[in-house]
């Protein structure tokens, strides 16, 4: 495509489905730029030679490096998702080009994900339901989450907005563990722990969220030796990804009833088989890696990029800059 000034448009690459319906939400493309959007390399073949920008939809990694590939004037990588560890591969992470994702897109949402599975353990929700349906009168005791422990691991964007639900809603003590314990105060955090004391928190904690993202070096992070230090009448909740914790441990430690419960929205094989043990286990609330799946869940995510869009053309510095050897 030729500009009016005989020059060559810049492209904007979208891995994305011709017929993607959330492709109405892409911000216009600048002055000087064309999208050229499609899920296989062939679509992208023509005018790679002449993008600039690669925009991932919902591409795993071997799409994104092929079409990497043929794109030799890259410059800049954008994933719409904010966990990227289904999309580095070697030549992404060792190159300088930089790596963006939609972090703080679903933050607020898995936040109030905890403080609604929370109450569902602790107002038992379920023996509630029960009762209605068998139309039985059982009046019960119900607890409180004001003033309760939660002990949040990994501490980023996720981990900031269940501290402020728990901090400012509930008055409730939180205990965070991070990899780099930061420098100063923060207002909504008691204390902090590094990885090499995550125990500690788990001893103390009445609710665990799990908010790490997945890299090599949290694969199988949360073991038995955490979750049988936990409180008999703790919560577990996970909303990183199902292979932070060991599967064996949890089960074990729920089918034994060792702890409350535990609140899992995502799981180490997705779909979850419906042969799997935690669909019978009713200490466990199961939901299918939807719980920041929201009417605006596109809309936040393609906001980033459209904000981010704004900086790269004004030749401002990028925001939501992903570490890619970290993995996040």
């Amino acid at each position: 495509t030729q500009s009016t000034w005989g020059r060559k448009m810049k492209v904007i690459q979208v891995i994305a489905a011709t017929d993607d319906p959330t492709l109405r939400l892409l911000p216009p493309a600048p002055e000087g730029y064309e999208y050229v959007i499609g899920n296989t390399v062939e679509l992208h073949q023509s005018k790679a030679s002449n993008a600039e920008v690669l925009l991932n939809f919902n591409g795993n990694a071997a799409l994104l490096s092929a079409i990497w590939k043929i794109s030799p004037n890259l410059k800049w990588v954008h994933s719409r998702s904010t966990g990227v560890e289904k999309l580095l591969f070697p030549e992404l992470v060792e190159s300088s080009i930089p790596l963006t994702n939609a972090k703080h897109a679903f933050s607020r949402s898995l936040g109030e994900y905890f403080v609604a599975a929370s109450l569902w353990f602790l107002k038992d929700f379920n023996r509630m339901r029960r009762n209605q349906s068998d139309r039985k009168w059982d009046p019960f005791v119900v607890r409180e989450l004001y003033g309760l422990c939660v002990g949040i691991i990994g501490y980023g964007s996720i981990g900031a907005a269940v501290a402020k639900f728990a901090k400012n809603g509930f008055d409730m003590k939180v205990l965070g563990v991070k990899r780099t314990i930061p420098e100063g105060q923060d207002p909504l955090v008691d204390q902090f722990y590094p990885v090499s004391e995550m125990k500690t928190v788990f001893e103390q904690a009445d609710i665990i969220v799990v908010c790490t993202p997945l890299t090599p070096d949290t694969v199988g992070l949360v073991g038995a030796e955490h979750l049988n230090s936990m409180k008999r009448d703790a919560i577990l909740i996970n909303v990183a990804r199902g292979p932070v914790i060991q599967e064996e441990p949890l089960i074990e430690v729920l089918r034994e009833k060792r702890i409350m419960g535990a609140a899992l929205d995502v799981f180490n094989i997705e779909p979850l088989p419906s042969d799997h043990v935690f669909y019978s286990m009713d200490n466990v609330l199961l939901s299918p890696h939807c719980a920041d799946m929201t009417p605006s869940y596109y809309e936040n995510a393609t906001k980033q990029f459209e904000v981010n869009l704004q900086h790269w053309i004004r030749g401002e510095p990028l925001i939501n800059l992903v570490d890619k050897r970290a993995g996040y």
